[in-house]
């Protein structure tokens, strides 16, 4: 497959998941910014799981993207039709034993609460809040794809691994100095793609017909070198990353050095 046809793929899914991140996050946050009395568990609990709704319609809308996408990446890359294990079923939250999706965005009402108690004001608090619940949006939906990049990946025996591809164009800060360095890193297509908080990756299928995705980053990581500033592009040649087992979340992408709780930890929390 030339990669200038992966390319093609990529940024038109890469778009389309942002168009569901940043849609379904300001819905949300639009939610949880009504709320008047931060005390109120009923009123809370309420929003947290209409809010929770809308964020597993969005996983579910998110899983058949990504399905979708990686049929179209084999079609063009090996021919034939490729098979399709159709999209997961997104109903309970993906998090690792969390079974309610209004318990995950009840937890911006513990933040904003915890903020008021070291002095925030509640403006202060509550926007540290609704900055938690985009993150966690933009989790859950992350979560969705890469479960189902793994389901549509194994199911084909022509995929013998994959690779994250980096999104420059999508990050509004700048490509996460982690996704760089992961960015040479190659996945068995059973694995589930290290992710970290709004995450704008993608993944490619690596098959016998070749590995266009790494040519792809290649053009990408050499334009980000050049256009950062000299100091920040050793910076980012300096990351240094690992990979984490999130008490919820899987693997996930970390500096070097630092701690995440892990299921033990979790669980007791």
């Amino acid at each position: 497959m030339d990669p200038d046809d992966l390319l093609r793929l990529v940024e038109a899914q890469g778009v389309a998941q942002s168009k569901i991140d940043e849609l379904t996050s300001a819905q949300v946050v639009a939610m949880l910014g009504g709320i008047e009395d931060w005390n109120d568990h009923d009123a809370i609990t309420r929003v947290a799981d209409r809010a929770g709704q809308t964020v597993r319609a969005s996983a579910q809308s998110s899983a058949s993207l990504a399905d979708a996408y990686i049929a179209r990446v084999l079609t063009e890359s090996v021919g034939g039709y490729p098979r399709s294990p159709g999209a997961l079923r997104v109903v309970e939250p993906l998090r690792t034993g969390v079974r309610s999706w209004g318990s995950i965005y009840g937890r911006v009402a513990d933040t904003v609460r915890f903020e008021r108690s070291r002095g925030r004001s509640l403006e202060e608090a509550v926007a540290i809040g609704l900055d938690r619940a985009d993150a966690m949006v933009q989790t859950d939906l992350s979560l969705a794809r890469r479960d189902q990049y793994r389901r549509s990946l194994s199911a084909n025996p022509k995929v013998k691994a994959f690779r994250r591809v980096i999104h420059p164009e999508l990050s509004k800060s700048g490509t996460c100095g982690l996704c760089i360095a992961a960015a040479d890193r190659r996945y068995n297509r059973s694995d589930l793609l290290p992710l970290h908080a709004r995450c704008k990756c993608t993944v490619a299928p690596i098959t016998a017909a070749g590995d266009p995705g790494g040519t792809l980053n290649d053009r990408d990581l050499a334009e980000v070198y050049a256009t950062s500033e000299s100091n920040k592009a050793a910076d980012l040649k300096r990351v240094r990353y690992q990979v984490h087992e999130h008490g919820e979340l899987g693997p996930v992408l970390a500096k070097l050095g630092d701690h995440w709780r892990g299921p033990t930890e979790a669980l007791a929390a």
